[in-house]
């Protein structure tokens, strides 16, 4: 009794003086007991990075080169490439391509992009649901592309050749006139002036005729040399690259976000799991370590503590156990047992709890508790609530303690590390 009085009662020590916001190597103990929230996280995040990977894969690909015949051998390059490029764009190219394949515009426009691999050739590459689908659509957008070029070389070709006809028009009826003037004077100098005149505006309108004629001669060329250079092709589809890299995406983010939940889950929720920090909250210390064995717990080492303490208590002992119902059932029983006494009551340990009515008079209380499933407010509350009832704490015995955790369990004074049973 000696020693437990004199754990029970020794201040705190705190050489410090004062806690540091965050004790890393808590928050080290905290993030290794929630090792299954960064297993959850490394499995569920390549399975979810792969199914999203596969819902929203853009499928076999295929593409179909066009050739476009150019209407100015001196224009830029670059600036021909950017043109063909937002050609590609354009509305009517989607529309052209969906009235073939029967398909929603809107819908087609996001499947199919246009680059230009070399000089006045435009590469279509289309993806589709099946391979069929997306050679069906490389083709119709092949073709709609070939289609709206062709159509707007012919448009641009046709207003100037409307201009010039009109330009044409005006001079035939300066023509004309100059002409009905030559029939009626007799003026020598203003007949060799409209004569003049007459060869002059017939020159104009020949020009005109010939420049009309390059214009019509060209959009001919355009068409006729703006054509889709081979059938589609179905490009590479690298699907096994693409979900190996979105598992091991999936596997990094998901270990990521587990790791971090489980850092600020030991930071914030504030649940002690050193002995250390659990004996400074309860002011008792910890009797003996409880940790896991093959098909159960190793727990005879904490039966026979139990046991003596059973044995050698002239008043009542009553388990209050927090995460471990049934391991505290079985070793209140097996200690009762060893001394040959009835087993003590057993109940759960939170604040304002159903334990008070338990015993009606004084009686010693052990602990059995789960590291780090009770929050560090909610233990000091309970220990001071066993306090105002009369109620002697005698020590905690310690469920899953974390492995690598040095700690010591004693309160006020450096002892050596609990025994582990």
């Amino acid at each position: 009794m000696g020693l437990f009085d004199d754990l029970l009662h020794a201040p705190p020590c705190n050489p410090a003086g004062t806690a540091p916001l965050v004790e890393l190597d808590r928050l080290s103990t905290a993030i290794r007991l929630r090792r299954r929230w960064q297993v959850l996280g490394a499995v569920l995040g390549p399975t979810v990075a792969v199914l999203l990977a596969l819902a929203l894969g853009a499928g076999p690909a295929a593409s179909a080169e066009v050739m476009l015949a150019r209407t100015d051998s001196n224009a830029n390059p670059d600036r021909l490439a950017g043109r063909d490029e937002a050609l590609c764009g354009a509305s009517s190219v989607a529309q052209a391509a969906a009235d073939v394949l029967h398909v929603d515009p809107a819908a087609l426009r996001d499947r199919y992009v246009c680059v230009e691999v070399k000089e006045n050739v435009v590469d279509v590459r289309a993806h589709g649901t099946s391979a069929a689908d997306a050679l069906r659509s490389a083709t119709a957008l092949a073709e709609a592309y070939r289609a709206v070029y062709v159509g707007q070389i012919d448009q641009l070709m046709q207003a100037q050749v409307t201009d010039l006809q009109q330009r044409r028009s005006d001079l035939q009826n300066d023509l004309a006139g100059v002409t009905q003037q030559l029939t009626t004077t007799t003026d020598p100098v203003q007949i060799q002036f409209l004569a003049a005149r007459q060869q002059s505006l017939a020159g104009q309108s020949g020009e005109l005729d010939a420049r009309m004629g390059d214009l019509r001669s060209t959009a001919a060329a355009a068409s006729a040399g703006s054509k889709v250079l081979n059938d589609a092709r179905l490009l590479p589809h690298r699907e096994h690259q693409t979900l190996a890299i979105a598992a091991i995406m999936g596997l990094i983010l998901g270990w990521g976000l587990a790791w971090m939940a489980a850092a600020t889950a030991g930071v914030v929720r504030d649940r002690p799991v050193r002995r250390r920090d659990l004996a400074v909250a309860l002011g008792t210390p910890v009797l003996m370590d409880v940790r896991r064995a093959p098909g159960g717990y190793d727990s005879t080492a904490a039966a026979v503590e139990l046991a003596g303490i059973l044995a050698s208590s002239v008043q009542p002992v009553v388990i209050l156990q927090h995460g471990c119902a049934g391991l505290a059932r079985s070793l209140a029983e097996d200690a009762a047992g060893r001394c040959g006494v009835a087993p003590p009551s057993v109940g759960p340990l939170h604040p304002r709890g159903a334990w008070r009515p338990i015993t009606s008079g004084p009686a010693r209380v052990v602990l059995v508790i789960r590291a780090g499933h009770l929050r560090e407010q909610a233990l000091r509350l309970a220990a001071a609530d066993l306090e105002h009832a009369g109620m002697t704490t005698i020590g905690v015995f310690l469920v899953d303690p974390d492995p690598r955790d040095e700690t010591f369990g004693a309160v006020g004074r450096s002892a050596a590390p609990a025994a582990v049973g």
